[in-house]
């Protein structure tokens, strides 16, 4: 039984230790996207590894006196991880349940009640280290001791604490992820009954190291399904965008306004074509395109924007560029429609005309870029919850925030005008 200990243990710690390695490269420490789940495999490792090196004891046991010692340190570690991996665990199950039911908060004393269990759970291991109370070690491997079924307890309570959090909550998880999620707690005590049997055949690492292989391919399930209902999202935002852009009073005053340039200033006239003409291909354009452009092709498409606005507006739309770093990538029609707002409820809502500034700045690790004006200003928190009659600030940020990591801040008061802030990762070009 020492050998086929050995291998089943072996064979585990390589595929967690592969996860591991999986794990770091899909999930973003930095963005934390499922959090406590590497903390649980890390633990699997450390539990995996302290169980093979005592079960390697075992097998040297009588050629070295030091074996002995070895399996109690080892064998103590392993409990320990164990109740380590509990915890981050069910900190994992609880970050899943707040996060797909929505509006949901599970209560912190469940947390703090299996942070308890584990704590007291590993004490009583660390004394069997001693008194071998729990369970001993032969030369065929491990004996059960008179207080083993309460040496299992902890476990047992923190698995039905797992339990009755999936089963309170199944019907906002879906009964997908609570099939996944309950692997954790099915293994496990499928593993305790035979251990009952036969002692001598460690399955519980393994049999978590299962489970967490099992919800591993369940969170790449879940973030193939949601980077494919993103792509659908940001693409009917795109469509969104350009109709919004493409008005039929906008696209009126600009013909009528070149039409009677025509007689006045032919020249002028073509300028202002070739403008509305590549302000129409890049909004349509963007329909096919939802990869970030650079700062300067954006750019480009305010100019021609800016330039038919300032045909219409003449010297009473003053425009200022602070554009000090332009080394990176924004989406498409991100930068246009901030300065569309900025135009249209900021500076022309002035008597006599106002100004709008566009800056762009090098801060440390992250790029900020700010539009200004000088307008009346508006209630940002009204202006952010339904911007019905602004151009999607509210779509313009979640596209900044799903392609880019960016972040969106809009501020203005009464009197004071308007201030949208965006702040861009550098390592996100």
């Amino acid at each position: 039984m020492i050998y086929v200990n050995i291998i089943i243990l072996l064979y585990a710690l390589i595929t967690m230790a592969i996860l591991l390695v999986g794990c770091l490269m899909v999930f973003s420490i930095r963005r934390r996207r499922y959090p406590y789940f590497i903390e649980s495999v890390v633990s699997a490792i450390v539990m995996l590894a302290s169980d093979l090196i005592g079960w390697i004891a075992v097998f040297w046991r009588d050629e070295s006196i030091i074996a002995n010692r070895v399996y109690n340190v080892a064998y103590f570690l392993s409990s320990a991880a164990y109740y380590v991996l509990l915890v981050f665990f069910v900190r994992f199950i609880i970050y899943v349940i707040e996060s797909t039911v929505k509006g949901t908060h599970v209560p912190r004393w469940l947390d703090y009640l299996n942070i308890a269990v584990c704590g007291i759970s590993a004490g009583f291991w660390a004394v069997n280290s001693v008194n071998g109370l729990i369970s001993t070690s032969t030369v065929n491997g491990t004996e059960t001791g008179p207080y083993y079924l309460i040496g299992q307890a902890g476990g047992i309570i923190v698995l039905c604490i797992i339990f009755a959090m999936l089963l309170h909550y199944s019907r906002g998880l879906g009964i997908i992820n609570v099939a996944t999620l309950l692997s954790f707690v099915i293994f496990p005590v499928i593993t305790f009954a035979f251990r009952v049997i036969n002692v001598e055949i460690g399955l519980m690492g393994p049999a978590l190291s299962l489970s967490l292989l099992l919800v591993h391919n369940y969170l790449n399930i879940r973030r193939t399904i949601s980077m494919s209902e993103m792509e659908k999202r940001l693409a009917q935002d795109r469509i969104d965008i350009m109709l919004s852009q493409i008005r039929p009073h906008f696209i009126f005053n600009t013909l009528n306004s070149i039409y009677y340039l025509c007689d006045q200033d032919t020249e002028l006239a073509k300028e202002a074509i070739a403008d509305f003409s590549e302000y129409l291909r890049t909004n349509i354009l963007t329909i096919e395109n939802s990869s970030p452009v650079p700062m300067e092709k954006e750019m480009e498409f305010v100019d021609h924007y800016l330039k038919l606005e300032q045909m219409r507006f003449r010297d009473e739309l003053e425009i200022v560029y602070d554009l000090q770093y332009t080394d990176f990538s924004v989406p498409p029609l991100s930068i246009q429609p901030i300065v569309e707002n900025a135009v249209r409820h900021g500076a022309m809502m002035n008597e006599d005309g106002g100004r709008v500034s566009i800056g762009s700045y090098l801060k440390g690790d992250f790029v900020e870029i700010v539009v200004s004006d000088n307008g009346p200003g508006a209630d940002a928190d009204a202006v952010m919850a339904a911007d019905s009659s602004h151009v999607g600030i509210r779509n313009v940020k979640e596209r900044l925030a799903g392609i880019l990591n960016a972040s969106l801040t809009f501020e203005s008061a009464r009197g004071k005008g308007s201030r949208v802030t965006i702040e861009i990762p550098l390592n996100k070009k």
